[in-house]
């Protein structure tokens, strides 16, 4: 299970589910083009252990490039439920 957070400066985006396909891509799409121009953008995930190593091998080296490009990205392992 993830809980990410997309803030912007002024707002945040809440996106929980399953680390599936259907929820990483909704998380590729807000976070890349969610307050652009409004200040500088966050993304916070937290991933339960199980799911931390499928978050890592699809999304990995996007969450990499993101950071280049000026966006703050932190993980964080979230207990399981």
């Amino acid at each position: 299970m993830m809980h990410a957070v997309i803030r912007n400066g002024t707002d945040a985006l809440h996106l929980i589910g399953p680390v599936d396909t259907y929820t990483l891509d909704a998380l590729r799409d807000y976070a890349s083009s969610y307050g652009l121009g409004m200040g500088p953008r966050r993304l916070e995930i937290e991933v339960t252990p199980d799911d931390e190593q499928a978050l890592a091998r699809r999304v990995g080296g996007w969450l990499m490039r993101l950071a280049r490009h000026g966006v703050t990205v932190e993980m964080r392992q979230h207990p399981p439920c």
